[in-house]
Parts: structure tokens; sequence; C-alpha cells
């Protein structure tokens, strides 16, 4: 974001390079609050023969600090012919289709709202119907993060203690701002085999049993989402 001349070159050797493969490109609004360049920097993007531009709606500063400005992703898709794909802070289906509305982006990427909730897309999908989304209770959640688990497991061509130290991180937000969370990922950074993780899942829904989940309900939105 300091050298988009640089950047543009660097997209130019990779359009280049690919021939028939398309190009794309994800940056972020600038480097920070005092050099806001989005606009600019997709414009180059696309003159270089980027394909699509992803924007994610904080400065390289930021990091995922603050709040996204919004703002930024729609004077990019007003900018630029190529579509664009809006980034930062969807975390609901509700927020899907305010980004939709607000920034005019033709399609919508949601990044850490996904972890250990892969329900979310479900929940996008109910939003852009109008229907109601039951999210999933606590055994389905812990039920899933097992299978998470297990999917590792059988992709890795280490050992299961090996293999274990990796998934750890994925574990930990399966039960984000539910009761005795912060416990629960505490003893999944210890978490040494399946077992321990069994052996997990079955003490805390001991402890703290099922909880009721409530429906969600959006407004539909008359764009088509992919």
């Amino acid at each position: 974001m300091k050298t988009p001349e640089l950047a543009e070159a660097l997209v130019k050797a990779a359009v280049h390079a690919a021939k028939n493969i398309p190009v794309t490109v994800k940056m972020r609004i600038g480097w920070d609050a005092q050099s806001i360049n989005a606009v600019e920097f997709a414009k180059r993007m696309e003159a270089a023969g980027a394909q699509t531009i992803c924007v994610h709606g904080r400065t390289r500063i930021q990091q995922y600090s603050g709040r996204a400005d919004w703002r930024q992703i729609a004077a990019v898709k007003a900018a630029v012919s190529v579509p664009v794909i809006g980034n930062g802070d969807v975390q609901s289906g509700a927020d899907c289709l305010r980004m939709y509305e607000e920034t005019g982006c033709d399609l919508v990427m949601i990044g850490r709202a996904t972890y250990g909730n892969p329900w979310i897309f479900d929940e996008v999908k109910a939003a852009a119907e109008g229907k109601c989304f039951v999210p999933p209770t606590v055994e389905q959640r812990l039920a899933e993060m097992l299978h998470h688990i297990r999917m590792v497991l059988a992709d890795s061509e280490k050992s299961e203690a090996l293999a274990m130290r990796e998934v750890r991180k994925h574990t930990l937000w399966y039960l984000r701002g539910r009761p005795g969370a912060a416990a629960f990922r505490a003893a999944c950074c210890n978490l040494q085999s399946y077992a321990d993780a069994e052996r997990l899942v079955q003490e805390y829904l001991e402890r703290h049993g099922a909880m009721p989940n409530e429906s969600v309900s959006v407004k539909p939105e008359t764009k088509q989402m992919v």
C-alpha cells in the first residue's frame, strides 16, 4: 500500500505469467489513517490486469482493530469496472446484506467470522431468502469441532500429537461467547490427542448442558449472492 507503483508492476508480471488464468488482488484501504489510497491503488490494479479486486475496509496499521470503513469499499466499486468484493466486519447474515446495500459490491468475503462457525454461510443464505436461521445447538457445535479435528488428523502426515498442536487453534472458536468458553479454550490449548478432545467435550456438556438457541430472521435482499 506504500508503493502502489511496485504493486502495479507485480500484478502486471503475474498477469503476463499466468496467461489465461485470472489474477485477482486483495487489498486494504491504505497503510494508515493518514495515507488512505484505496481508489488510486484499485485503479492501478485494474490497469495492471487484475480481473477482480477484494477490498478489506481497514488500513494495514489497523490490522483487525477498530471498524472496517465500508465507504472506501463503495468508493472503489464506483471507481473501477472490474468486480469488487467487500470484506471486513461481516459477522452475520444481516451484516452481509447491509454490506451489499451500503457498498454496491459484487460479492462479500467473510473471514474471521467463519472461525468455529461454518454455519454462517447457512445464515447468509437464509438472510438472502428472507427465511429464519436457527443457530446450531451447543451439542452441534461441539460435534462439528470433533469432526473438524478428525478431518485435520486424517489429512496430516504428522503424528497425532503434532497434528493436535496444529488443530488446537481451530478448537478455540467453537464456543465463543458461551458460558465456560474461557476455561474450555484454556483446556483446548493442552489437547494432546483426539481422545483428549472427546473427553473435554463430554466434560463440558456434563457441566453446562444444552443451551437454547434463538432463530434469526432478516429482511430479504434483492441482490443475488453466490
